[in-house]
């Protein structure tokens, strides 16, 4: 059996059993909803760190991101993926921190707790270098529109697909691609500034 064939078997595995818990939490089952929420609480917690940039905020943002999926997953269909529409609640949490932090002191991208939100293991000089990488790729981020922003991270640093993300934003995938055209060449222009990025980004790496 082929290893394409392999991963096809574990995603259609991985997206029946999301569709049983779904279905059980809808039905009130507790069990059901604390393993979506353990499934799915890295996801969340790394896309709503790379809108806001606030680590200080990502625990209040996954709470209420998963208290708004307690209580609308009874209106929940199925007409998308359980993770498209997890990702669409996510952004809309995040937004409004975003949106409320500006009012008060700003957004301030922070991370110093960036390291705990990695799957990898760094040497100290790797996790300088990552910190000093991500605080330019964060406030080059904060310049470009939050439509193009969401686009990007959404693309760029969660990988998602066109396609997908134009489901996630309910928009068409025409204007995603756009989007993110824009939102690449904005990134692009400020990144090559900065002496972290501009050998790699020179070579063609993302």
């Amino acid at each position: 059996m082929s290893a394409q064939v392999l991963v096809l078997k574990a995603t259609d595995a991985a997206i029946e059993l999301t569709e049983t818990l779904v279905e059980k939490a809808q039905a009130g089952d507790t069990e059901a909803f604390r393993q979506l929420y353990f499934q799915y609480r890295g996801m969340v917690a790394r896309l709503a760190y790379n809108i806001t940039g606030r680590p200080q905020d990502l625990e209040d943002i996954i709470q209420e991101t998963f208290l708004q999926v307690h209580r609308s997953i009874g209106s929940f269909q199925g007409e998308s993926k359980f993770s498209t529409w997890l990702y669409r609640l996510t952004i809309n949490v995040s937004m409004q921190y975003v949106r409320q932090s500006k009012k008060t002191a700003g957004v301030t991208y922070s991370i110093d707790d960036y390291r705990n939100l990695s799957d990898e293991a760094q040497s100290p000089e790797d996790h300088v270098l990552e910190v000093q990488k991500r605080k330019v790729l964060m406030d080059a981020l904060e310049k470009i529109s939050p439509k193009k922003r969401t686009v990007f991270i959404l693309h760029e640093l969660q990988g998602v697909e066109a396609k997908e993300i134009a489901r996630i934003l309910r928009i068409p995938t025409l204007t995603v691609r756009t989007r993110l055209f824009y939102a690449r060449k904005a990134m692009y222009r400020m990144l090559m500034k900065d002496p972290a990025f501009r050998d790699s980004l020179k070579g063609g790496s993302h």
